[in-house]
């Protein structure tokens, strides 16, 4: 293996990663996904004080959250691939919408209702993600190239 293909992998095994983590917090029935999200409300609540969290959007904030690290690291996959072409990221992006739509669909077989909203959300934070990358790697060929010559 090439030094060469290192990040390649690195970047790979994470995005992998985050899509398990992502479909993996689909598959719990309503029970226990609301006793996850009452843990992560008491958390929430720890730093913002009791009452002023309100479950509803500590849930949408994770599902773009965690979209937006998709995003993310898609866009550092084209940034690692040397692809900058519009085509390439109508690619990443149209990969991110099919990650919602399958994420969505797992919750019909959990006995959780799957919400149109939600993959709105999801593709949301995806391009959110793939554009804070896009931009930091606007900047950063700017100034190698303002550095080069």
């Amino acid at each position: 293996m090439t030094k060469a293909k290192i990040p390649l992998i690195i970047v790979c095994v994470l995005t992998a990663l985050t899509v398990i983590f992502i479909f993996s917090r689909s598959i719990p029935d309503k029970v226990d996904s609301d006793k996850e999200s009452s843990r992560v409300v008491e958390l929430f609540e720890l730093v913002f004080g009791k009452g002023n969290v309100n479950a509803k959007f500590v849930r949408k904030l994770a599902h773009f959250t965690e979209f937006a690290a998709l995003g993310a690291e898609l866009s550092v996959l084209l940034w690692v691939l040397r692809k900058k072409s519009f085509q390439a990221y109508l690619n990443v992006t149209f990969t991110a919408s099919a990650v919602a739509l399958c994420d969505e669909t797992i919750q019909i077989f959990s006995g959780r209702g799957p919400q149109v909203q939600d993959v709105w959300l999801d593709i949301s934070g995806a391009v959110f993600g793939i554009a804070l990358l896009l931009g930091i790697r606007a900047i950063v060929d700017s100034v190698s190239k303002k550095k080069n010559g």
